[in-house]
């Protein structure tokens, strides 16, 4: 599961973030996203600190996901139909591990 109520379970680095760690999501099907959330128990402490996300709807062809909106633990991007989606750290930081306690997608409508 990647969501449940309980935000003390999580999954963590245990080291300080570094470019180009990354994680990476499978659907079960092809889906029209136009957002994800990255929850931590601690809010902005071990967030990434730079993000770029990209989707694909086979796990071979990549396309970076421009985003529209952004706060420490929420992007939006323009509606896109993916199976994979890929979370890569675009910068080091030798302060912080990277957490991830859920992680919510946001449905775009099929219109």
């Amino acid at each position: 599961l990647i969501f449940d109520p309980d935000d003390q379970t999580g999954w963590s680095t245990e080291r300080f973030q570094q470019k180009g760690d990354y994680l990476l999501f499978e659907l079960k099907e092809t889906t029209k996203l136009y957002g994800i959330s990255i929850l931590t128990s601690t809010e902005r402490y071990e967030t990434p600190q730079e993000l770029r996300i990209e989707g694909s709807e086979n796990g071979i062809d990549w396309e970076i996901l421009p985003l529209t909106y952004q706060t420490h633990s929420d992007y939006a991007f323009s509606p896109v139909s993916i199976k994979y989606i890929k979370l890569i750290l675009e910068q080091n930081n030798d302060e912080i591990a990277w957490t991830v306690n859920d992680v919510m997608f946001h449905l775009a409508s099929n219109e």
